[in-house]
């Protein structure tokens, strides 16, 4: 005896999942889910109009990327990064791009040579606009960390990536003249060019370590966000 179908295609569960992670992953590093924030399956399910299931695993990968943190027993909330937590996320990204400056130098082709360059100019172009050049400035990095081809430095590098984000859009004015952050690519630009590994290392190395700077400089003493922040919920009770 034959059970007949209605001949739908399968949901891809997987992609479900990686549209939710998107969706919050966009929401966190925004702000519009602040530090703190509970992060209620049972809601986020039903504004997103989806079953619990692809929210419960993109939860988990945000966790994996730094931005969830889950406690036994109480669910998951928005990660607080403390003044630690940015001292070790520019150390680490500082020594990343250093020793992938370095890769890229030693293994420089014209193709990549004319990949950066592009990536430079681009950075150039758009001075003047400092959304815009945060964008191509993340481009320019994170096209570095591919042209290494160093895989498991890309790979600690990623899982890096979207705290970086979340930096980025905190804290808009690290550099009130947009220019000073354009042109702070110029040392490694020359390295690449002339084929100095050790230069496009330090300069890359120093870059990172500037930023780290700045952000740990603006960046509240513990404990201090918001209580209003730090108490928000999303979706009430329960999880």
């Amino acid at each position: 005896m034959s059970t007949q179908t209605y001949g739908l295609a399968g949901v891809d569960q997987q992609a479900l999942s990686d549209e939710v992670r998107n969706r919050l992953r966009t929401a966190i590093v925004t702000g519009h889910l602040t530090p703190g924030s509970r992060l209620v399956e049972m809601r986020i399910a039903s504004d997103l109009g989806v079953s619990r299931g692809p929210v419960r695993e993109a939860l988990r990968k945000l966790e994996d990327e730094g931005l969830v943190v889950t406690h036994p027993r109480r669910g998951s909330t928005v990660a607080v990064f403390s003044r630690q937590d940015v001292r070790e996320i520019y150390s680490l990204r500082a020594a990343l791009e250093g020793v992938a400056a370095r890769w890229v130098v030693e293994n420089m082709t014209s193709d990549s040579k004319r990949q950066l360059k592009e990536a430079y100019e681009a950075i150039l172009q758009v001075v003047d606009d400092p959304e815009e050049l945060r964008v191509r400035d993340l481009e320019f990095h994170r096209l570095l960390i591919q042209l290494s081809g160093h895989r498991r430095l890309s790979d600690a590098w990623n899982r890096l990536d979207s705290q970086i984000q979340f930096f980025r859009y905190r804290l808009r004015n690290l550099y009130p003249d947009s220019s000073a952050l354009a042109h702070r690519h110029d040392r490694a630009m020359a390295a690449f060019l002339t084929g100095d590994a050790a230069g496009a290392e330090v300069a890359m190395r120093e870059h990172v370590q500037d930023v780290g700077t700045r952000v740990l400089a603006t960046w509240p003493e513990d404990g201090a966000w918001q209580a209003s922040e730090q108490a928000a919920h999303v979706g009430g009770n329960g999880s």
